[in-house]
């Protein structure tokens, strides 16, 4: 006769025990005599009994309090017989029996190429990251200064940039330490690093893009969606690295908080518009001369072109 195996299953479904008999009947309860102890309180002391039968295991319920339920996964089956994999439902505990021939899942392959949180924590490309996020913050720093800057007030201006990073990749560190029992603090510092580059990358070319256009929609909408995508690959950078949930939920989870976001942000843009103001808004972004890509237009060009909308004849 072929040995059984029976898993003692949580809430979540998860594994947490396993006991491999080698005879049957298997008595099952709270009681020392019995040959699987649980410790469940809404288990009564000598439970239930598992015999082998023709039709498969026959679970015998001995005047339990709780009573007993089985589930079966295997259509045709007796309904008051147990096949290979079928679960066992008794107070709050749930159990799973198998033949200790039922085939297993087949081997998940280890990854033979490094992952992006691996990637983006390499010396070179956290150095460089580093570097460039330092240097934009004391380029924009300077250039919006009436006065030269110190190097210490420059180095005290990127202090909470880097305290942000700092803060974010220690809370992802600790929630990797308490799921996965594995700390990996660099790759969640870095991705943060590079959310703040491509931001403040964008607030910049959305301000030629701005002066270029007139118009601030067509660059708000391509900053929303940039920092959109970049959230939801920072997003899945710390969920790959601090969880063990698969690769298509971890996609999926990513883009769906960042493409929330963007639609928030679109509507509250939407909502806070004015239909009529006294004082419009309207773009008052300068800048040097090498940054315009259309033809310039004299004084009295403009004149002579506006001339038609006063022109009633």
């Amino acid at each position: 006769m072929a040995k059984i195996v029976i898993e003692e299953i949580n809430r979540l479904g998860h594994v947490i025990g396993r006991h491999k008999f080698d005879q049957l009947p298997i008595a099952i309860g709270r009681s020392y005599q019995n040959d699987l102890i649980l410790s469940d309180p809404f288990v009564s002391p000598e439970h239930v009994i598992i015999r082998d039968t023709d039709g498969g295991w026959l679970v015998e319920d001995q005047n339990s309090e709780n009573g007993v339920k089985l589930k079966l996964h295997s259509p045709g089956s007796r309904p008051d017989c147990l096949q290979s994999g079928d679960d066992i439902i008794m107070g709050r505990t749930r159990l799973r029996i198998f033949s200790s021939s039922h085939p297993v899942v087949a081997t998940h392959l280890l990854p033979t190429k490094a992952s992006l949180p691996q990637i983006i924590a390499r010396p070179a490309i956290a150095t460089t990251t580093i570097i460039l996020v330092l240097a934009l913050l004391f380029l924009d720093a300077q250039l919006t200064a009436v006065k030269q800057i110190g190097m210490d007030k420059l180095l005290a201006s990127s202090l909470p940039t880097f305290m942000f990073a700092l803060a974010w990749a220690g809370i992802w560190t600790f929630v990797g330490r308490v799921i996965i029992h594995r700390a990996s603090f660099l790759p969640h510092f870095i991705a943060a690093l590079m959310l703040f580059m491509i931001s403040m990358l964008m607030a910049i070319m959305s301000e030629y893009l701005t002066y270029n256009l007139n118009t601030e929609l067509v660059a708000t909408i391509l900053e929303f969606i940039v920092i959109s995508v970049a959230l939801a690959g920072l997003l899945y950078i710390n969920l790959v690295n601090s969880t063990n949930i698969s690769r298509r939920t971890i996609i999926a989870t990513s883009y769906s908080v960042a493409w929330s976001i963007l639609l928030v942000g679109l509507f509250l843009q939407y909502v806070n518009q004015p239909e009529f103001t006294a004082s419009p808004e309207y773009p008052t972004e300068l800048k040097a001369p090498f940054a315009k890509l259309a033809a310039s237009t004299t004084a009295d060009e403009f004149l002579k072109d506006s001339e038609k909308i006063f022109d009633h004849d």
